[in-house]
């Protein structure tokens, strides 16, 4: 049986032009700061509620850094995947509102995650034009509390544990091309 494959693979290495290649791997870190903005900012001062008005929200510490690793795998000239992984915490955000003329909500994020995933498959054309695949996959954690009073009893105070989360994942495709302000002499 051994012996029939060893053929087969012989014939279609003879049939097939193959050019093979090195696989090579590649890792590397990335750390970038990022002023940011989350995503359940409209939950936090209920913006789609009718009865609720006086919105207000505020990133009390608006920008952090965001750090991951790099890696890429590079399976011929001009096939490769990658993929970039960027996880961040320290943003902080508040935000208040009235609710029908009476209660007054207040929230806050003392702790806010961010986590990024990106896989891509490239195709490289030639030295200066490259295609790219992939998938993007974000995750935004929020913890923190609330309270709240009404206009009737301002003196009684309200009070819990606040948290949010969302994630959001999609495809992405894209065309990229180098240019270089050097030539070579």
């Amino acid at each position: 049986m051994k012996n029939i494959n060893y053929l087969v693979l012989s014939l279609i290495s003879l049939i097939i032009p193959i050019n093979l290649y090195a696989v090579s791997i590649s890792a590397g870190a990335n750390v970038w700061y990022a002023w940011y903005e989350p995503s359940f900012k409209n939950e936090m001062i209920q913006k789609d509620d009718i009865w609720v008005t006086d919105r207000k929200f505020e990133m009390t510490e608006n920008a952090n850094f965001i750090y991951g690793v790099i890696l890429g795998v590079q399976f011929t000239e001009n096939i490769s995947i990658g993929g970039v992984f960027s996880y961040g915490t320290g943003w902080k955000c508040k935000a208040n509102y009235i609710d029908s003329g009476a209660i007054y909500f207040f929230r806050y994020l003392d702790k806010i995650e961010r986590f990024e995933g990106d896989l891509t498959i490239n195709y490289r054309f030639n030295d200066v034009f490259k295609l790219f695949f992939g998938w993007k996959y974000c995750a935004q954690k929020g913890d923190g509390g609330y309270y709240y009073y009404t206009s009737t009893s301002p003196d009684t105070v309200y009070s819990g544990s606040y948290s949010s989360k969302t994630d959001s994942n999609g495809p992405g495709a894209g065309f990229t091309f180098k240019v270089s302000p050097f030539v070579n002499t």
